[in-house]
């Protein structure tokens, strides 16, 4: 008889969510910070140092968000709801006002927020100006992030905050010299990486977007950037190039299977199959798309390009009237208004392979052996997960943010029994309130009165 396998962790008596299929009464071992088991019933070939009952609940690959801007996410409650009340300048004088010491517990608000929903990952959309204070931010909670150099164009355009952020300088020299300022984090598995960004939405010029290109591919890492946001921006950016964007950019040699671009709500035709025939990956935003009234102006192509294959991403952008894990509801919802349909199945791949692709990934995402032990174990008990039914449609319908009750990034414990591990709710909560109000004094920016001191 063969004497069991050791391995550090044993979660069974689970519904395991591979991503691929549904293992009833599954398990799943790990040993450092990777899979290296994965089936149903008895798991004996297994010896654990620590053993977990699943008790019946779902076990699922961590949440990646592929978009968020992490220093704005304070934000929250403290713009109006309503997107014409909202004028550009006070995101602009926001960012300016941020110092390391804000940047640090935005982030740490941020991934406690993302942990306590099921994610192990965010994408830094490019805004970080203090990535060290960003990373220790988000990797002190315990999930991954990567991170780009902050802000990089060079051309004033349709983007409004172009040349309105004190530190970020919309200059050429300075765009190309900090491209990839933040590859320096993957010489080391850890998790902060970096990745290569240019902020986009016709902000920056074809050198600057070449040279993204060619140290994305250099590095083999993702390369983001915005795109395609509005109909004014798709037309504005039309008429720079005297064609469709992407169209322009597949045939110049500015996209490719590194690209990721975020948005992207109002495609043609041939930008359609510019995306499929590039390879490139999306990063999609539908309440932001439906908040900002996009919805009702163009059409959606995103189920289209999921159907065809093309890798998608959530992204949250910015904390406004949602939170981390509300995108595939409001995908359901918005798609099902519009005669569409995204299916369960779909949308739980958008969460963990097209979050971990725009983070530039390929071993995460999945529950299958060789695969980094970034996994998330919900209660069973929870009236949103009964009767028993179809788990990817409790998972990622009704389910969505709520009962995680153990979650581990890299083989760690980042929450045990629905608290975070690393970091205490209340004193992110206490750091927070007071960050924001001394932000919005800074930024010339008035607290509702709800959330005065």
């Amino acid at each position: 008889m063969t004497a069991p396998e050791g391995c550090d962790l044993l979660i069974r008596n689970a519904t395991v969510v591979t991503g691929e299929t549904v293992l009833h009464d599954g398990w799943v071992a790990v040993r450092g910070d990777r899979i290296v088991g994965v089936g149903s019933g008895e798991a004996a070939a297994w010896q654990a140092e620590r053993v977990i009952d699943g008790e019946g609940g779902l076990l699922h690959p961590g949440y990646v968000d592929g978009h968020y801007h992490l220093g704005l996410h304070l934000l929250r409650g403290i713009l109006p709801d309503v997107p014409d009340d909202q004028p550009i300048g006070p995101f602009g004088r926001w960012l300016s006002a941020l110092t390391p010491e804000d940047e640090l517990v935005s982030a740490r608000t941020a991934a406690a927020e993302a942990a306590l929903a099921g994610f192990t990952g965010i994408v830094e959309a490019g805004s970080a100006f203090d990535t060290d204070a960003m990373a220790e931010g988000v990797t002190g909670v315990g999930l991954r992030v990567t991170l780009a150099a902050p802000m990089i164009w060079d051309r004033p355009g349709p983007e409004p905050l172009t040349g309105k952020i004190d530190r970020a300088p919309c200059d050429s020299d300075h765009a190309l010299r900090h491209l990839g300022d933040e590859l320096h984090r993957n010489a080391e598995d850890g998790l902060a990486r970096g990745h290569v960004a240019y902020y986009g939405t016709g902000s920056s010029s074809e050198e600057v977007m070449a040279e993204a290109a060619r140290l994305a591919r250099e590095a083999g890492v993702p390369m983001h950037a915005h795109q395609n946001f509005t109909p004014a921006d798709a037309a504005a950016e039309k008429e720079r190039y005297g064609r469709d964007a992407i169209v322009h950019m597949a045939e110049a040699g500015l996209i490719g299977p590194e690209t990721v671009f975020t948005h992207m709500n109002v495609l043609s035709d041939a930008e359609v199959e510019a995306v499929v025939e590039t390879g490139m990956a999306l990063v999609w935003h539908p309440a932001n798309a439906a908040y900002y009234g996009i919805l009702a102006q163009a059409r959606s192509r995103f189920p289209e390009l999921a159907r065809r294959g093309v890798d998608i991403g959530f992204g949250t952008d910015v904390a406004k009237t949602w939170g981390f894990g509300d995108l595939g509801f409001a995908a359901f919802l918005t798609m099902r208004a519009a005669g569409e349909d995204v299916s369960p199945e779909t949308l739980l791949k958008i969460f963990t392979t097209g979050g971990a692709r725009a983070m530039g990934l390929s071993d995460t995402g999945r529950i299958a052996v060789g695969q980094r032990a970034d996994i998330v174990l919900r209660r069973a008990d929870l009236p949103e997960a009964m009767p028993e039914g179809d788990p990817l449609k409790h998972l990622t319908l009704t389910l969505r943010t709520k009962g995680v009750r153990h979650s581990f990034c890299a083989g760690r414990q980042i929450v045990e029994d629905g608290a975070l591990v690393r970091a205490d709710v209340k004193e992110i909560g206490a750091a927070a309130r007071a960050t924001a109000r001394g932000l919005a004094e800074r930024a010339d920016l008035k607290l509702p009165e709800r959330a005065a001191p």
